[in-house]
């Protein structure tokens, strides 16, 4: 009795301390975000009028929003293989720039949307790999890359730029809304495991075990098991380091990290089964 109590006692201490934590957060945040917005409208600008001015050129002769597209879209879908710029890696991954296969902007649509199988030879290097597809561009943004490509990849200036130390001329921290609003989902996340840990460490009842605990700790295994082997080696085998290195190494690394992870979440589940946690 005296420690069913005691268990009831730490619960409200821990939803007063959640609740007030919550507000205290909610706030912060609120009011960093409003103070990013106020900034956004006062100084650090450049002279957007001059700006626009050499967009033209700049851009090699494309419309300035073009070139913009084009050099968003290659930097997300194709830069990760052929690199900044079209340089490409010898060897791997054919450099587009001065690629005299590159004959036109049609070649580079059906190139991107049928992707690319067989050998290449391009600055005297041949290439033997395979291209995917990429089928998940609209058509402005495919006639954007290719303008982009064909063009030689130029210098985007159309933008208006800020002066990284407008913001604190005036007292303000630059990106205080994206800090805060991080800030928030920690605290969220530490909450949730303050209120939650006796529940998911207590010994397992499973003949009483009630529907709302099952679940609960049925969501944390499923969580665990996806960001261990889906979201982190995804992430890992999607930096630059393991994007430079050739195939062979990527899958050996993909394989490993998989099949470690896989091994160390059924190793955790067994000992929660053996000590009475599931």
């Amino acid at each position: 009795m005296a420690k069913a109590m005691e268990l009831r006692a730490h619960r409200r201490r821990a939803w007063a301390a959640a609740a007030v934590l919550v507000v205290v957060t909610t706030a912060t945040a609120l009011a960093g975000t409003a103070t990013a917005q106020d900034d956004g409208g006062t100084g650090g600008t450049t002279d957007t009028t001059a700006a626009a001015g050499g967009a033209d050129e700049a851009a090699g002769g494309l419309d300035p929003e073009v070139a913009a597209l084009g050099s968003e879209t290659f930097s997300a879908n194709c830069a990760s293989c052929h690199q900044a710029g079209g340089a490409g890696l010898e060897g791997q991954f054919p450099p587009l720039v001065d690629n005299p296969n590159i004959v036109d902007e049609e070649y580079v649509r059906q190139t991107v949307l049928n992707g690319k199988t067989g050998q290449i030879e391009v600055q005297g290097v041949t290439y033997d790999g395979q291209m995917p597809a990429i089928t998940t561009l609209s058509a402005e943004e495919l006639d954007a890359v290719a303008a982009y490509v064909v063009a030689g990849f130029p210098t985007v200036e159309g933008a208006v730029e800020v002066d990284p130390a407008a913001g604190l001329a005036d007292g303000s921290l630059p990106g205080m809304a994206t800090l805060m609003s991080v800030a928030a989902i920690l605290v969220a996340l530490a909450i949730a495991g303050m209120v939650l840990y006796p529940r998911l460490v207590s010994e397992t009842d499973r003949v009483h075990l009630t529907w709302p605990v099952a679940w609960l700790k049925t969501g944390v295994i499923v969580v665990a098991i996806v960001v261990g082997t889906v979201l982190i080696p995804n992430w890992v085998i999607s930096t630059q380091t393991v994007a430079d290195l050739d195939r062979n190494a990527q899958d050996l690394i993909t394989v490993g990290l998989w099949g470690g992870a896989l091994v160390v979440c059924l190793s955790l589940l067994w000992l929660a089964g053996r000590k009475h946690r599931i």
